[in-house]
């Protein structure tokens, strides 16, 4: 399945994205804003996006672009190699990636976009198990804009397997509120 959600504008309620279930290929979701601003496609509500592929070989890839989300927002991918881009996102509520088993990544902030992400509440981020890799911010010295802003604190868990890391704890890559609890096993 390939879903490829373009444009800016609001978006009042929820959004539910189902790719399903899958064995003969890969699931694709790409959410932009695409005037090239932090947020400028709103969703009002929740977003829930799910994928249940199977099958050596396949993938998730979920990517989303200059997009804000009002309420919390859950990525529950499947037991594949699964692949989470993003760039200048405002989560103004709690934000949970569960990526399953298989060799996974998650790219926050890793691009040239102007603008940062930013999260107001908690984020969490489970890799599963197997070989992983998660990378969050360039830098937040002055004048950048590739990093993450945790302003509710971030939770990283990994599986088994000899998963990999940028340095996104450290407060020269990512930016964190005083008194944030922010935790990663990696």
């Amino acid at each position: 399945d390939i879903v490829n959600i373009a444009g800016d504008g609001a978006v009042k309620g929820d959004v539910l994205i189902d790719l399903g279930a899958g064995s003969t290929g890969s699931q694709f979701l790409d959410l932009a804003g695409t005037s090239g601003v932090a947020g400028n496609l709103k969703l009002g509500g929740k977003l829930m996006v799910t994928a249940a592929t199977t099958g050596a070989g396949n993938q998730d890839r979920i990517t989303m672009t200059n997009v804000s989300v009002a309420k919390a927002a859950l990525f529950t991918l499947s037991e594949v190699d699964s692949f989470v881009t993003i760039d200048n996102l405002v989560a103004l509520d709690t934000v949970t990636v569960n990526t399953g088993a298989g060799a996974d990544a998650v790219e926050i902030e890793q691009g040239t976009l102007f603008g940062a992400s930013s999260f107001a509440k908690k984020v969490s981020i489970d890799l599963g198990d197997d070989i992983d890799s998660l990378l969050i911010g360039i830098s937040s010295a002055t004048g950048s804009s590739s990093f993450g802003k945790f302003l509710g604190g971030l939770a990283v868990l990994s599986g088994a397997g000899a998963d990999t890391g940028n340095d996104f704890l450290n407060p020269t890559i990512n930016f964190f509120k005083v008194g944030t609890i922010n935790t990663s096993d990696i």
